[in-house]
């Protein structure tokens, strides 16, 4: 082309387009830049697999999608503890509207009316279902039990992995562990562990580690249960501070239960009887053992049996309540007395003698049922010599002494089965009531005086009732006193009269009110007589109410917390020490330049606390909200919030942290029992246990279960088989 262009240079223009349109240059353009690109013809055989790979990864990001969808659902019920299963789980019958399909398959149904993508695949599953009859065959739906069990599975040991995680990376190793156990529906002995830690953030957190059958009741086999449990999860037994128990004998006994072990393997834990426990056995006695106590019992439940065998009976109740109570008091029943708890018996106490004019009620249905013409002759005879016993004076004063007395124990029961509760606030608390027990012996008058007082407050309602038939009278006094004669049971004894107060006042108050107060400060003694007073008081000493006392370093000691901590005890004192004097000003960094009025007022105000707690009552009780600063919990969140954890006080911070990691209650191990049998009920009493214990952990542990991300379980779901591994990987 350049020869012919030097021959013809004027036409060389319209040569060089001719040969830019001719197939050769294209051919030899093409030819160039593929080999600039290295794209051969070699290189172009394997568009067609990355062709194919974009096919398959479209493929996997659509089961992708739809399995999110069905694993939310999933979360949802495990999370509310509902059933899954139903009557007809098949794909063919997957549309049939008058089918049970159980509560995971009609959520899926719902879920699919406003989602498309999952519409079309349940539609397709039908289909199938339809044209295989019988059986999927080799089809994966999703939506089979089996890969149900298996996400339900996997999310469970996704959380028991978090717990586990956070322990070894962010506790330092350091947990306790509560432990009890039950007998489910199906008679099956449960064993319950839960893990107690506190996190980085200063949070004390009980988590669900596992939940086991108990093949022995002895104390070597439930401790052995135990450490394999955590062996298995990979938590070192080494690690563990501290072990709460109720008080089994297989647990508590020092030759052969769970204790024995437990000191023989981790020689520098600390065994704790829980303070819940030892408190619901405290009180329990006063109401069997106290002849006055027992009898208003068996009356309030005699009582609630009489309204629970008839319809009319609990008609005549309801008819009076509607009449004379408001709001919410409209709904209430009589209360029965449980078994194994103290306080449903001072529930039903509270429902008849809290208020006069529940008392009043009460008399009224039981005058009305005794009077009416339509009650037959054994209603009558029962409701009138129930009423005879209300109007005693002497049921009015022991129900009153009761209330009184167990006012104080309530509000402590009830702190003392809080979530999180500190070893240094239940101690605190145990104190506490013991001081209030003590004082309110010498308060029987006062007792006298407030039963007397409600007595004439519902003869008052009585005596305006608009019936004038409704003529009920209470008693204005306690009985005689009664001579007792203790009968000879040989020849040569005499008869002896056994010598009797005549004031009837006083009698009651030897009979009843002492041994009702005795009883309960013996038992409260006794109970709580720990031998870990040791360490006790040295996490007291954590507790700023003793910062003023301490002077120096041999004025207190700090073994047992170095030792579980694994600091220096001199260098944690010093820390203490010094984080002493300074913790006012970094609990109000502005007063620290206010004047001295400002010092002189905080003065006046830390004296007047000083004279609240001597005189404790229970309105006074010293409980945490989260910002007392004035609880061990609330000092760690100090050191937290200013950072003094990596080198201030790194130790004293190790230190908080060991006190509240210890467990002093089994109420979290309750609260797993209350999921359980709503998880294991009647119709689901043939549950395996690898499944039941996932659905507890999922039910128990509903906050880490939402955290969980949906490809942590598209990773584990893939390895179940081959099949999902090319359906749910790329």
């Amino acid at each position: 082309m350049l020869g012919v262009a030097k021959e013809n240079y004027r036409c060389a223009s319209q040569l060089v387009k001719r040969h830019e349109a001719s197939q050769r240059h294209t051919a030899a353009s093409d030819c160039y830049f593929r080999n600039l690109q290295r794209n051969d013809i070699t290189s172009l055989i394997p568009s067609w697999k990355d062709k194919a790979d974009s096919d398959a990864r479209r493929k996997v990001e659509h089961n992708r999608q739809i399995l999110a969808r069905i694993i939310d659902i999933i979360k949802f019920i495990a999370g509310q503890g509902l059933p899954y299963r139903g009557n007809s789980e098949s794909a063919r019958d997957l549309l049939e509207p008058n089918k049970r399909h159980g509560n995971f398959l009609e959520m899926v149904l719902l879920v699919s009316k406003y989602d498309p993508l999952l519409s079309v695949h349940v539609t397709q599953c039908s289909e199938r279902g339809q044209q295989q009859g019988r059986g999927r065959g080799s089809c994966i739906t999703f939506l089979s039990k089996t890969t149900v069990n298996n996400i339900i599975r996997i999310l469970a040991e996704l959380i028991q992995e978090r717990i586990v995680e956070t322990i070894n990376r962010d506790c330092n190793r350091k947990y306790g562990i509560m432990m009890d156990g039950t007998v489910d529906i199906s008679g099956t002995d449960q064993l319950n562990i839960v893990a107690r830690f506190v996190g980085t953030n200063g949070k004390v957190e009980e988590r669900l580690l596992g939940f086991e059958v108990i093949t022995s009741g002895k104390g070597e086999a439930l401790w052995k249960l135990l450490v394999g449990k955590l062996g298995k999860l990979g938590l070192d037994k080494k690690s563990l501070v501290g072990l709460s128990l109720d008080g089994a004998s297989a647990n508590t006994s020092e030759n052969v239960g769970v204790v024995k072990y437990f000191y023989d393997d981790v020689p520098l834990g600390y065994f704790v009887w829980g303070f819940a426990h030892q408190q619901n056995l405290m009180v329990a006695p006063v109401f069997s053992e106290i002849k006055e106590t027992r009898n208003l019992m068996g009356l309030l439940q005699e009582t609630c049996s009489f309204f629970n065998e008839s319809s009319r009976r609990i008609d005549v109740w309801q008819k009076w309540i509607r009449a004379h109570g408001q709001g919410t008091a409209q709904l209430k029943k009589m209360v029965k007395l449980g078994k194994t708890r103290w306080w449903s018996s001072y529930k039903a106490i509270k429902r008849v003698f809290d208020q006069p004019k529940s008392l009043y009620i009460l008399l009224g249905v039981l005058w009305e049922l005794s009077t009416s013409v339509e009650s037959t002759a054994a209603t009558k005879t029962l409701s009138d010599g129930l009423l005879t016993r209300f109007l005693s004076f002497t049921t009015v004063l022991t129900a009153t002494v009761l209330i009184r007395m167990l006012r104080i124990c309530d509000p402590v029961t009830k702190y003392l089965q809080t979530r999180g509760l500190q070893i240094s606030q239940a101690v605190q608390l145990v104190e506490f009531e013991k001081n209030v027990l003590s004082n309110d012996r010498s308060k029987f008058a006062d007792s006298f005086e407030a039963a007397n007082e409600f007595r004439q407050q519902v003869q008052e309602l009585v005596d305006g009732d608009d019936n004038p038939d409704f003529d009920v009278v209470l008693e204005q006094k306690l009985p005689d006193a009664t001579v007792t004669r203790k009968r000879r049971r040989f020849f040569d004894e005499n008869a002896v009269y056994d010598p009797v107060t005549s004031d009837p006042k006083e009698k009651f108050r030897l009979d009843v009110f002492l041994p009702v107060v005795d009883r309960l400060a013996a038992e409260i003694s006794t109970r709580f007589n720990e031998r870990n007073s040791e360490l006790y008081s040295e996490i007291a000493w954590l507790n700023p109410g003793n910062y003023k006392t301490i002077r120096d370093t041999s004025s207190f000691s700090m073994r047992c917390l170095a030792e579980l901590a694994e600091v220096d005890e001199l260098e944690l004192k010093q820390e203490l020490i010094h984080f002493a004097q300074y913790y006012s000003n970094f609990l109000h960094p502005a007063k620290s330049c206010s004047n001295s009025s400002d010092d002189r007022d905080s003065d006046q105000e830390r004296e007047q606390e000083s004279n609240n707690q001597q005189s404790p009552s229970p309105d006074n009780i010293p409980f945490c909200k989260g910002n007392c600063s004035n609880c061990l919990g609330c000092i760690l969140n100090l050191l937290y919030g200013y950072r003094f954890y990596c080198r201030s006080y790194n130790k004293l911070y190790k230190c908080l942290r060991i006190a509240l990691t210890l467990p002093c209650t089994v109420v979290a191990c309750e609260r797993v029992f209350s999921k359980l049998r709503f998880i294991k009920d009647r119709l689901r009493s043939l549950l395996g246990q690898e499944l039941l214990e996932a659905l507890l952990i999922c039910s128990v542990e509903v906050d880490l279960l939402k955290s969980i991300a949906e490809e942590d379980v598209y990773r584990k779901l893939a390895s179940v088989s081959p099949e999902m591994k090319k359906l749910l990987m790329f």
